[in-house]
């Protein structure tokens, strides 16, 4: 980036009107410096960022066509970082967060699994999980890492390489600084960083470019049974927290089955529990 003069206390030709005396007119002038500056400072910021973004804005699909419907752009685009948010566990984010990897990799580009050992977590490494998405164990690398710092580091690294289709991680207690540096790698690298994280930090700011919330569905929300939930069918809505050029706001509610096939839930189930529901 080129090397210019911060405009500290200068203002802009016409951005004043009629000339003010005394301390008013000093105030006047600091604030409208300060916030010149400022302007002047993110544009810049915002220059250099684009600067290192890879040249590919390719466009895919999230690997599920009810969630393409939600977005803006009907997918994801290459270099951006992506939250799956889970409200529960085992309500099946990470079945979702496959699929959109499995897109970013089917041009044989390697998916990196990158993991903490040594601590339980939800998830992990789990591969019948990957070969039930379509992904190949052979095209797939899995890094572990012994503490949160060293993650932190091989995430970053990984991201930064050019030519990898997407990184996947189970990601827990990374501060603001640190989604920040992910952000910024995955730009440079120009693959998919799927982050799976807790629903606590839901009002946390998004650095990412989509922060999708995953939540179980209750019976009262249209599931025929317990049973059928959690053994052969697992229901759950998706919200779209927050998605880069475009609100937030959009849900739609899905359903999972043992083989790991993804719908959308029948409307018809939906006004069968509440018929239920209002009989009750």
């Amino acid at each position: 980036m080129n090397q210019q003069p911060v405009p500290v206390g200068s203002l802009p030709a016409g951005g004043v009107g009629r000339p003010l005396q005394g301390d008013a007119a000093s105030d006047i002038g600091v604030e409208l410096g300060a916030r010149q500056t400022v302007a002047w400072l993110r544009e810049q910021l915002h220059r250099f960022e684009a600067a290192r973004r890879p040249a590919c804005s390719e466009r895919m699909s999230t690997g599920w066509e009810p969630l393409d419907r939600l977005l803006p752009a009907g997918g994801v685009t290459r270099g951006s970082l992506v939250e799956w948010l889970s409200a529960a566990p085992g309500c099946g984010a990470g079945t979702l967060a496959l699929g959109m990897a499995r897109q970013a990799c089917w041009e044989g580009r390697p998916l990196v699994v990158v993991e903490r050992r040594g601590e339980p977590r939800q998830g992990g490494w789990y591969p019948p999980a990957l070969c039930g998405q379509g992904i190949l164990l052979e095209q797939t690398i899995l890094v572990r890492a012994g503490d949160r710092g060293e993650e932190l580091w091989a995430l970053e690294q990984v991201l930064r390489t050019e030519g990898v289709g997407a990184v996947l991680c189970w990601a827990e207690g990374f501060g603001q600084r640190a989604l920040r540096r992910l952000q910024l790698a995955t730009e440079v690298g120009g693959g998919l960083c799927l982050l799976l994280r807790p629903a606590s930090v839901r009002t946390e700011p998004c650095w990412g470019r989509l922060r999708l919330l995953v939540e179980p569905l209750s019976m009262s929300d249209g599931s025929a049974s317990a049973a059928e939930m959690w053994v052969n069918v697992r229901r759950l809505r998706v919200r779209v927290m927050h998605v880069h050029g475009g609100a937030g706001g959009q849900q739609v509610d899905l359903e999972i089955d043992e083989t790991g096939s993804v719908r959308v839930v029948s409307p018809l189930a939906g006004r069968a529990a509440s018929h239920k529901r209002r009989r009750a």
